[in-house]
Parts: structure tokens; sequence; C-alpha cells
């Protein structure tokens, strides 16, 4: 087989004697993999020129003082085997694959759109085949495309991670019942997570837009090895922190334009960060002072088992259980019930379940029935408390009676011993006659009778005087009442639901609360002269109806009065403690959206807006890959002057050893020299190369002309493309022509 040119290129090849044989291709790291193209065979080198005398020439090296590597005979043998190997299937598998591994290249590869770096040759239809597979091409708006595409990439992750923030904030505002402990840790891990990976997306896009930039920079003039090497580094803050100062123009006070780029970079680098950093103080997490959350704990609910008020408290203390005690629970009711007069009265269902409000109460749209939902308060400070789902129900149904004498508050009549009599007809059509002297013109007495009704009711009455001077009760009239209090409903999911429950008696209170006056006549034996109470409210009270009000209208004021003799209860009444879910400080996300949008839709156009400047400045240059190998190749002219020395040097040691001289990142034709600015594709291979200043080639403004990029300078890579392909077509016409005479051959043979 034919010995390649490039052989001489491997030592692997050259010093095994296999020059005549190509070892097995390799897939290269990353993804610049080579495709052979299917062109004409390179030619081989003639007697003279081959490598024959290069492949017989004996390994040599040089010893200084201890012996140094000569190289290798091409015949080593195997050495014996130290370890015997078992016969185990699943270790012949295993061993496969860790030997291929361990050999093979990863084949994990970028899309071509989102790699600048990659200048792969055209493969249109009609286009010459390279000379050398090694051979780029630099389009400039295909890099810029690719540049785009691929900051485009790192600015959508920014953009994303912004809304994903944004999102967060937003989400938790609209906690209506406030933010546990649970919560908080959890908005604090997505919210903490979300800004590191914000640094790190910023952070990563600076770090690409320098190493895009830096191209740009080294063609730009030439500079010494430091700065070079400084300039090539610009992707660290470090080392832009020493170009600050290293890379400043001698005999020069104002700053050069490396300075204010470095300097601009650190900036932009700190003021994202720092605007990261602000946004933590854009929000806070406050307590609610009208919304509080249920915590597991002390709650304090009102004592349904006696309805006692501060002045029960002072008079009996800790024994209610005395009859005066007991007494005093009538005038106590009625008293609440003239506090809860102006509590504010919502339409509600009863079977909803939901918020509501303190000191109020509710009813439904028909006027048959009212109802209170309790209210529970923390231990530690009344304002916070919580309307619960406890509620207790209040109905009343009333009967008029015809009242055939009496009514008129005694003006009807000169009779000290009747003037206060009042006669009505009962249901069964009896005349019952009462001595009702708690009475006044146009208002109305309530009385309440203390034996009982049935479970939980009070027999309640109104009388309703006449008033001769006005038209608000032309006559009297006379009602009947039953007032029902329900037991208290959703108590058995607590803990203890005999402390939440309202006793039989105490309904019964309440239930007559409108009538309750705490005042018992007695006969001179001492018993009861009647089971009636009565109270007599004010002409101009609500509890004084007009004379037109009917049987619902009066029972209508029975529940309303109870319901809120109950709510006042709730509201002033005194309190236990028990345990259970009671209120305590809400906590509410409080978001400034004024700064944090600001912020979170900043960072995304200003890093558009970098990346369009980057592009377009960066795109003048031809973009490398930022890989090791590839940057060695660029400055091997560099490091071959030390030789074979030098390979623990720094890099300030390698260019002090050097002479700091000056180079510049420019293109070389193929002659040596550097292409005219703004240079068209006239199809001659380039060079991309560091220019020694002293070569005295000077320096091209503008950018970097379009064309075919490799480096070797062949002969036939001389030629320019357009002449390339017109050969390739001759050469394909005469192999036509010349089969075509070959194949009328054999017919005329035949």
């Amino acid at each position: 087989m034919t010995s390649s040119r490039y052989s001489r290129l491997n030592p692997r090849i050259a010093n095994t004697g296999l020059a005549g044989q190509l070892p097995p291709e390799e897939p290269i790291q990353f993804s610049n993999t080579i495709n052979p193209r299917p062109s004409e065979p390179l030619p081989s080198q003639s007697s003279n020129g081959s490598l024959s005398s290069i492949l017989n020439k004996a390994a040599k090296g040089t010893v200084t003082d201890s012996q140094a590597y000569a190289g290798s005979e091409g015949n080593l043998s195997r050495p014996p085997a130290q370890r015997q190997r078992t016969r185990s299937s699943l270790f012949r598998a295993a061993s496969s694959v860790w030997s291929y591994s361990r050999k093979a290249v990863s084949h994990f590869s970028v899309p071509k759109v989102a790699a600048p770096w990659e200048h792969e040759f055209s493969e249109k239809s009609g286009t010459a085949p390279p000379p050398s597979d090694t051979v780029r091409y630099f389009d400039p708006r295909r890099q810029r495309r690719r540049l785009f595409v691929n900051s485009s990439f790192q600015w959508l992750m920014t953009a994303i991670i912004c809304a994903g923030l944004a999102a967060i904030l937003y989400g938790f505002t609209t906690f209506n019942t406030g933010v546990t402990s649970t919560t908080k840790h959890v908005f604090n891990a997505l919210v903490t997570g979300l800004s590191i990976c914000l640094g790190l997306s910023l952070a990563s896009s600076l770090k690409c837009f320098a190493q895009m930039m830096r191209w740009r920079f080294l063609a730009s003039s030439y500079r010494s090895l430091q700065d070079f090497e400084l300039v090539m580094n610009c992707d660290s803050q470090t080392q832009t922190l020493r170009l600050l100062w290293a890379g400043r123009t001698p005999n020069q006070w104002y700053p050069n334009k490396t300075q204010v780029m470095a300097f601009l970079y650190i900036t932009v680098n700190l003021a994202l960060q720092v605007f990261t950093a602000l946004l933590g103080l854009t929000y806070s997490i406050d307590i609610s002072s009208e919304l509080v959350r249920l915590t597991y704990g002390n709650v304090s609910i009102v004592d349904l088992s006696y309805i006692g008020n501060a002045a029960t408290q002072d008079l009996f203390g800790d024994d209610l259980s005395s009859s005066t005690a007991q007494f005093a629970q009538f005038s106590t009711s009625n008293t609440w019930g003239i506090t809860g007069q102006d509590y504010p009265v919502f339409f509600d269902s009863f079977d909803e379940d939901g918020t509501g409000f303190t000191q109020a109460v509710y009813r439904n749209e028909e006027f048959t029935a009212y109802w209170y939902r309790f209210v529970d308060q923390s231990p530690l400070a009344n304002s916070l408390n919580t309307v619960t789902d406890r509620t207790v129900n209040c109905t009343a149904e009333c009967q008029e009676h015809k009242v055939v004498a009496g009514g008129y508050a005694g003006f009807d009549s000169d009779d000290i011993d009747t003037m206060w009599d009042v006669t009505w007809v009962d249901d069964d059509g009896y005349n019952n006659t009462w001595t009702i002297n708690d009475v006044a013109t146009g208002a109305t007495t309530w009385l309440a009778n203390m034996t009982s009704c049935g479970d939980r009711c009070t027999q309640v009455y109104a009388l309703q005087s006449a008033d001769n001077n006005t038209d608000d009760v032309p006559v009297p009239r006379f009602f009947s009442c039953k007032s029902y209090v329900s037991q208290v409903s959703n108590v058995d999911e607590y803990v203890d639901p005999a402390k939440y429950e309202l006793p039989d008696v105490q309904s019964q209170y309440l239930a007559g609360a409108i009538g309750w006056s705490g005042v018992q006549i007695e006969n001179t034996d001492g018993s009861l002269a009647s089971d009636l109470q009565m109270v007599v409210y004010p002409a101009d009270s609500i509890w004084s109806p007009p004379g037109n009000y009917t049987e619902l209208g009066m029972a209508d004021l029975v529940m309303r009065f109870t319901a809120g003799a109950i709510a006042a209860m709730d509201s002033g009444a005194p309190r236990l403690n028990v345990t259970g879910y009671g209120p305590a400080p809400a906590q509410f996300l409080n978001v400034k959206w004024k700064y944090a949008g600001a912020i979170l839709g900043g960072i995304p156009v200003a890093q558009f807006v970098i990346l369009c400047a980057v592009v377009g400045f960066a795109n003048k240059a031809v973009i490398k890959d930022t890989s090791h190998l590839s940057t060695a190749r660029l400055l091997r002219p560099v490091v071959d002057r030390l030789g074979d020395a030098g390979c623990l040097l720094t890099g300030d040691e390698i260019a002090e050893k050097l002479g700091n001289y000056r180079l510049i990142y420019g293109v070389r034709n193929s002659g040596g020299a550097m292409p005219p600015s703004g240079a068209a594709d006239d199809g001659e291979i380039l060079h991309i190369d560091v220019v020694d200043e002293s070569e005295g080639l000077g320096y091209r403004r503008g950018p970097m002309p379009p064309g075919r990029y490799n480096g070797l300078s062949s002969p036939e890579e001389r030629v320019p493309l357009l002449q390339r392909r017109d050969n390739t077509e001759r050469a394909t016409e005469v192999r036509a022509r010349r089969s075509t005479l070959g194949a009328r051959a054999r017919r005329m043979s035949l």
C-alpha cells in the first residue's frame, strides 16, 4: 500500500514500521468529526521524496547528565501475563465494555447551529472537493447566525429563570390564608435555588461573551505575549483584573480601549450579580393586620355554661351555682340582647361553610331563621380571632290574639285596681286577664314565661299599648310567641366537644332574652305572684314596632334579639381556654412589584442588548473553539521557539524567556502575507496564525476575509478554488470520453 505523506506527522506509524498501513480511524472528540470526501487519492511520494529514509533512521535521543527518552524500537513484545483471567461470561462482558469505553472518545455533540466555532466546508452541489480533509470554510454570515443562536440559548435560559421567579413571587402572594412554616421553607428553597441558577446563568453567559470577544481583541492590535495571554484568559475575572493594569499603554495617563473594555466587563459582571442579590430586598413576609391562620394549641372560646358578664363575675365570683347567681342569667341575657342590637345582619345560607364576620348575625332571605357563627380568639391577643363553622340557630313563631279589655297603658280607666289589666282571648276562646303594669303608650312590653314550653324553648308575649295621640299604635295588640335556640353545630370535630355546647337551660335563657327583666314578683308568703317577667321598650326603639307589624314581623324581632344576645355574649362574656386550632398571626408575602418587576424584566433585556453588541463586535474575527487542543495548535509557533525546554515554566516565565515580543491574531495568505482589508473569497487557501510584529506585515483593519482556511502550504493548495473546479470538470470530461471510446472499441471487436 502506498504510504501516506502525513505519516511523518504520526510517530506511532514512523517508529513502528507501519508506514504502509494506516492505523484504524478513531472518532475525534466533541463534534468536530472529519468526514472523508469522495475525492481522488492523494499522490504518493516519489522515491526521492519518500519517507523510507525517515522510517529507516534509528530513533535518537539527547542525554544530558541522565538517561533521556530515546523513542521506541518498534518491536516491543507483550509482557508476560501477571494475572489469570476468569472464564466467567459476566467478567468477559464487563472487561470488553471497560476496554471499549477506555479507548473510545465521547460522541457528545452540540448542534451545529449553536456551535459558532465549527467552520465546516460547504457541501453544496457543484463545489469542488477540498484538497485536504483539514480544510475549513469561514463564512461570516454563518458564524454571525451561530453566534446569535448560541447566545440566544443562554439568554432564553435566563429569561425562563426570571419568569419562574416572577411566577413564584406572584403565586405565593395569592395565598389568602397566609403562609405556613412549611410554605415559607418551600418558598425560600425555590427562590434561593432559582436565584443561584440565575447567577450561574448570567456568569456563564458573560463568560461565553468574553470567549467570543477575545478573538476580536486579539486581532485588533499587536500585543505583548503577556497581554496576549491575559486577553486569551479574559473569561476569568481574575485575569481581567490583571489586564486593567497590565494592559495599559506606556507613557499614557488615560485608559486605552483594552482597559475600558476590561473595566466594563467587570462592572457588568458585578452589576448583574448585585441586581440578582437586590431581588431579595423587593419582597418580605409580613404579619397581616386583617387575617389570621390556624395553629394547634390553646384557643379562647366563650363559656356557654353560664350567661354572665363582668358584673356577675364581680358579684358572684366562682360561686355561680347559687340561686341568686343562676337568677342573674335572666337579666344578663337581656343585657346582651340590647348590646347586640346594633350588630349588622347579613344574608347567608346556613348550609355554607366559609368566612364570616365578627360581631355580626346572619339570616335567610325568608326571614324565618337567624343564626350566629362563633368566633375563636387567641389567648394572647383579642385582636387575633377567627370565625368558625360552629353555629347556633334561632327560630320563632308568633300568633296575634284579640284584646277585649285594657291595653291603653291605664288611660282607659280610673280604677286603680283594674287600670293595668289586659284581657286577651287565647286559641281555645278563653279570656285571659293579666296585670301588666310596666307599660307606656305607643310602646311594646315584652314578657317571658319562666315555665318551659318544650326543649330549648321559651314562651314570649308582646303587648302593644295603644297611643291616643299618634297613629303608630291606634289600638292595643297582643301576640304570643315561641322562641327556640338550637344546639351548637359542628362541635364533634373538636377535641372536647362538651366545652363547646350550649346547655338546655342557657338556651332557654337566650330564647326569651327579649322579655327577661331579672325581676320577679312575690306574694307576702314568698311565693311567686307570676311566672312572667316583663320589659318595656321605648316607643322609638326597634323593639317597639308600629301597629301594622304582622306575626312574621314580630317573630323576626324575637329571633333578631336572641341572635344579637348570643353574638354580644361571644364578644364580651367570660371565656375559657381549650386545646385546638386557634388563630395566630397570619404571614403574607408582600412584593414590591415596582422594583421586583424592574429587576426581573431588566436582567433579560440587558443581557439581550449585550448579546447583540457582542455578536456584532466579535463576528469580525474568526471564532475558534474553546478547546485546549485548538488553542495549542494556534500557539504552536510561539512555543516552538522554546524547543524541548521549559515544560514546567509558567506563562509569565515563557513570555519572559521569549523576550515578551509582540504578536497579533491574524490571517496569512498562501504566500505568508496578510491579505488586504475587505478581501473577498478568491478560492485561495488562507491560514489563521499568530503573526510576529517583527515580520513587518503590518496590521490590516476590518473583518477577516471569508474563504478556505487550513495552514498547509503545499503547491496544490495554492491553486485557487475556481481553477481547481475547472480542472476537475475537465478531468471528468476526459474520463467520460475515454470510457465512451472503450465501449465502442469493445462493440466493434464483437
